[in-house]
């Protein structure tokens, strides 16, 4: 096998629980549903492999913004799934929201600072991010090793 292509399958592998919700998060809790009232909406569909630039399906994940930007709620395509944070600090490029899976991947929800029609994820891998308490919240440092794509729902 060519050694350009093992990288990216020992990644998909690991990734295989990394686009779905998890009921193991922190800084985050179990949604049993989306927000009545959402003030916007985005869906992924693709993440971005930041290595190498190949692709991993987002298996149609949503992400639901509670009025007044409070939290997010992720939840899988069948909408069974989810979980919300209010983990959020703002920055020069937008809103963040992040969690993580106790000893697993972290992930980082960014929506645009314009409310504009993409938002997104970046997916730190366990190992390769720290979680650090800055004030209330608790933020990431480290390289990301997928960043997917969140388009607005019409």
């Amino acid at each position: 096998m060519n050694r350009t292509i093992l990288p990216s399958v020992a990644l998909l592998a690991t990734l295989g629980t990394a686009c779905s919700p998890n009921t193991f998060m922190a800084a985050g809790r179990t949604s049993d549903a989306p927000p009545p009232s959402p003030s916007a909406v985005y869906v992924a569909s693709a993440c971005v492999n930041l290595a190498n630039g190949g692709t991993v399906p987002a298996h149609g994940l949503r992400y639901y913004v509670e009025r007044g930007n409070a939290a997010i709620h992720e939840f899988d395509a069948n909408g069974e799934n989810g979980t919300r944070t209010a983990n959020t600090w703002h920055a020069a490029d937008g809103q963040h929201f992040f969690m993580w899976v106790r000893r697993g991947h972290g992930y980082e929800i960014v929506l645009p600072k314009d409310g504009g029609p993409v938002a997104k994820r970046f997916i730190y891998l366990h190992g390769t991010y720290k979680a650090y308490r800055e004030g209330e919240v608790l933020k990431v440092s480290g390289s990301p090793a997928l960043m997917c794509p969140l388009a607005k729902a019409g």
